[in-house]
């Protein structure tokens, strides 16, 4: 009798884990398209915080310089307008490591991720700060160096967006770059203050344009 139960209970269990194939597929299925969804980068709502990012950064600028004549940069504003610049470059690193850290590198590289960011932020600056500083000691007026101070950054992010382009085969964010590159350029022939303006508004426009049709970029 028991002999009987246990063979009973072995076929009920060999039953019970046999899967039909075709059940077994749509499991497989699911278990990649939930895998897909959760490692997939949110472009849209990241390219909206590079876009509030440089509309918040270059506007809070041009907000503090925009009535200087002649044309002194920040100097003379006080600590207000650095500490909103620290906080608007915060809010894009944050958001940037929340949205794609986890992704591509997984939850054990957080912190590791954050370390890198918060040492690069400062180096790349710095080095920024100096060459205006080189310039200024070769005779540059402040307006040559203000104009570098702004468009520096956007050249950068046009460069990487291109860069980024080649290694992805996405032509979206090739468009992006030349974009912000096309930006930056015609940004100089500005004065340091309009250059602030035409960075806040064609460059965060950029991005928030590039939010709104990137969804339907990735259908077609």
């Amino acid at each position: 009798m028991n002999e009987e139960g246990d063979m009973n209970s072995s076929a009920e269990l060999e039953q019970e884990t046999t899967m039909d194939p075709r059940a077994a597929e749509f499991v497989l299925a699911q278990t990649r398209e939930r895998a897909r969804r959760e490692l997939e980068i949110n472009y849209p709502l990241l390219f909206i915080a590079w876009g509030l990012t440089l509309l918040l950064g270059y506007g809070a600028v041009w907000l503090a310089v925009r009535g200087q004549h002649p044309y002194r940069g920040l100097t003379n504003t006080g600590g207000v307008i650095w500490l909103v610049l620290f906080l608007v470059a915060l809010f894009s690193v944050t958001v940037r490591l929340g949205v794609i850290g986890r992704a591509v590198t997984g939850v054990g590289h957080a912190g590791r991720q954050w370390a890198i960011f918060l040492t690069a932020l400062p180096i790349g600056s710095g080095a920024l700060f100096i060459e205006a500083a080189a310039l200024s000691h070769a005779g540059a007026s402040r307006q040559v160096v203000g104009v570098l101070l702004a468009a520096a950054p956007m050249v950068s992010m046009g460069l990487v967006f291109c860069a980024s382009s080649a290694v992805r085969l996405d032509y979206s964010f090739l468009a992006l770059g030349i974009w912000l590159l096309a930006v930056a350029a015609g940004g100089t022939w500005a004065s340091p203050v309009t250059i602030l303006a035409v960075y806040a508004l064609a460059g965060g426009g950029g991005f928030l344009l590039a939010a709104a049709i990137q969804p339907w970029i990735r259908r077609s």
